[in-house]
């Protein structure tokens, strides 16, 4: 069975095809600082490299992964990056999609972007599929209405490029007018996950019982993120505790925000990151963890698998 077309919880992470050999630093106070205290076990990699690529579906299925959603502006180096992710994935039986990133794009340049990717990947049975049509998330949901997506995904279906559009990062029920789903990329500003879950798991099964929600079903995406900490991208210094900073706790943060996600019954599990290493929320395998996160992923999947549709805790 093609797991990725059965009727499952999907369990994804966001994946960054940026890195180039010039983004790592090569001494301390040189290059880019976010990435100094970072090193992942591949080395300096580049993004464009297939064995890299490679390297990285393996240790994504050695944490039970499904899917990467691969960062994507439609650009042809970034195109030819994404295409050479989904060859390699695909022939480890392992799926992709994209995660558009929107965020200050005109709504004619993401029509032209989906328009793109949608057509040629319409039929194309190694990306990730639901409702039998590529699944896609988007980046900047946020910058328009629900009535322009709503439009805006009208008018590709009418061109033959249809899709099942998640957002990245949109709590907002109004969105589900257009959006199939509910979801917090980022878990640093947030002190009560639980109390976020429940709301917005309440939010996607209340639009459920309304006539379009029959029709089009949404569903909650639970997020969960080992940590995070951006303290060294200029512009986004923060003190500890607050915004910007979210400390790892040996596991223990990671654990939490999976037990939020899960006692909220999500429907898919976004993982917040396989390796955005510059806002260090990876899980990707370093010379400071070594595979742990890997492997605790591996356990929070396995138990989100087992658990199955279930009712959301009171």
């Amino acid at each position: 069975m093609d797991r990725t077309r059965a009727a499952e919880r999907i369990a994804l992470a966001y994946y960054y095809i940026w890195f180039k050999p010039e983004r790592w630093p090569t001494k301390p106070g040189q290059g880019n600082a976010a990435l100094e205290d970072v090193h992942p076990i591949l080395g300096a990699y580049d993004s464009a490299d297939s064995n890299v690529i490679a390297a990285h579906v393996e240790m994504a299925q050695r944490a039970k992964l499904d899917a990467f959603a691969v960062s994507w502006f439609h650009q042809p180096d970034w195109t030819a990056k994404l295409e050479r992710v989904i060859e390699i994935a695909s022939g480890r039986n392992f799926r992709t999609c994209i995660d558009l990133e929107g965020d200050g794009q005109t709504l004619d340049a993401i029509h032209d972007a989906l328009l793109h990717y949608l057509t040629v990947h319409r039929d194309d049975p190694r990306v990730l599929r639901k409702e039998d049509v590529p699944v896609v998330l988007i980046w900047g949901t946020w910058q328009y209405s629900p009535q322009q997506w709503r439009a805006l995904f009208d008018r590709l279906e009418a061109e033959g490029a249809r899709g099942y559009f998640l957002p990245s990062n949109q709590m907002d029920p109004s969105c589900l007018i257009a959006l199939r789903g509910l979801e917090i990329y980022t878990l640093v500003d947030t002190d009560d996950v639980h109390a976020l879950y429940r709301e917005m798991a309440t939010n996607v099964r209340a639009f459920n019982q309304t006539d379009e929600g029959k029709r089009r079903p949404a569903q909650f995406c639970g997020t969960i993120m080992p940590g995070f900490d951006e303290r060294k991208i200029p512009g986004r210094e923060y003190g500890p505790g607050g915004a910007g900073w979210r400390e790892r706790e040996g596991g223990e943060y990671y654990r939490r925000t999976f037990d939020a996600a899960l006692a909220a019954a999500a429907d898919w599990l976004h993982v917040t990151s396989f390796n955005e290493l510059d806002e260090h929320s990876h899980i990707e395998p370093t010379e400071e963890f070594g595979y742990f996160y890997i492997d605790l992923t591996a356990q929070f999947v396995e138990r989100f698998k087992a658990a199955g549709p279930a009712k959301p805790e009171a």
